[in-house]
């Protein structure tokens, strides 16, 4: 059994926690301000970066397939009931580019695609002589794959673009590919050692998200790697240290899957738009960002107990979770 690391749960845990604050703005108060802006320049570079963090090996096409069918199972079965019950709309599904907000299974799976073929064409072009040439290389593969989801972005039409989630799929492949190679290099083990890295990170962090949420929306990629560069320091340095906090955001981590695919059904289930109004006539920033963070750590909790009730299901298990 792979020990598991805790900084990278507890970063997760932390993602997901974003992730459904998030939601909570545009699901139940249907508002659009500075807390969805601030928290859509982090969470998902986040979220996407960890999940290529994690690819830290190369895989087999008998791993990488089964890799690839757990993310698709999950979106295909649960993403028709979510459609099916709360949205009444399968088709949308489909023909939206964030596919009722299960987009990240279907990305994160061609991802997984496009890293397997990156991983076996740069073996075949040096025949296994040399790893470190053929990481190279996967790393020149990976570059040339952004430059790729530019031009499918701004050449392929827009059903097929919506089809395919080419926008989405470009938007944070930098992300999961940074999250790749840091991790095969050992990147923020080594950056975590130089305390200057996260202080210049974090002035820059937050100058940078700033004029992010001021209408410099090209800044966002970068404002993603600046959080990256700040934040992650923090969780290495507690690797061997545990809290109360800490221990939640781990088991938030451990359980982010169950987390992200059951609390649309709950997001689903509640409409509170007089509220999001009040908070956007009032200006009360503070208080609507704690009672998004305690909703979010109830939902986070509720998410996980019906992950439980499911999995006790062998034959839900099997179509879901092979």
């Amino acid at each position: 059994m792979l020990q598991r690391i805790h900084y990278i749960d507890r970063l997760k845990g932390l993602a997901i926690l974003l992730v459904i604050m998030g939601h909570y703005e545009c699901y139940i108060l249907d508002n659009i301000g500075v807390i969805i802006e601030v928290i859509g320049s982090s969470h998902m570079p986040l979220f996407m970066f960890l999940s290529g963090y994690v690819l830290n090996r190369n895989y087999t096409l008998k791993e990488s397939g089964r890799n690839v069918l757990k993310l698709l199972l999950p979106f295909c079965f649960i993403g028709i009931l979510y459609a099916f019950c709360i949205k009444s709309d399968i088709y949308g599904l489909m023909s939206s580019p964030y596919k009722y907000g299960y987009w990240y299974l279907y990305v994160l799976a061609i991802y997984r695609v496009i890293l397997y073929l990156c991983q076996q064409l740069s073996r075949i072009i040096i025949r296994n002589r040399n790893n470190q040439l053929a990481l190279r290389i996967e790393v020149f593969l990976l570059i040339l794959v952004i430059v790729i989801f530019n031009i499918l972005n701004t050449y392929v039409g827009q059903p097929y673009n919506d089809l395919f989630s080419v926008w989405i799929a470009r938007q944070y492949f930098m992300f999961f590919s940074i999250g790749y190679i840091a991790r095969r290099y050992n990147i923020l083990i080594r950056l975590s050692k130089y305390n200057v890295i996260y202080s210049l990170s974090l002035i820059m962090f937050i100058l940078i998200c700033y004029l992010y949420i001021s209408g410099y929306g090209h800044l966002f990629h970068i404002c993603g790697i600046l959080l990256i560069g700040w934040l992650s320091p923090i969780f290495i340095q507690r690797e061997n240290k545990s809290s109360r906090l800490e221990n939640m955001l781990e088991l938030f981590g451990q359980k982010s899957f169950d987390i992200y695919v059951y609390h649309y059904f709950i997001l689903g289930l509640i409409n509170l738009p007089m509220l999001g109004k009040w908070f956007d006539c009032t200006g009360n920033i503070l208080f609507e960002a704690l009672l998004g963070l305690l909703l979010s750590v109830l939902i986070a909790f509720i998410t996980i107990f019906i992950g439980k009730l499911v999995r006790q299901s062998n034959l839900l298990k099997r179509l879901l979770f092979i």
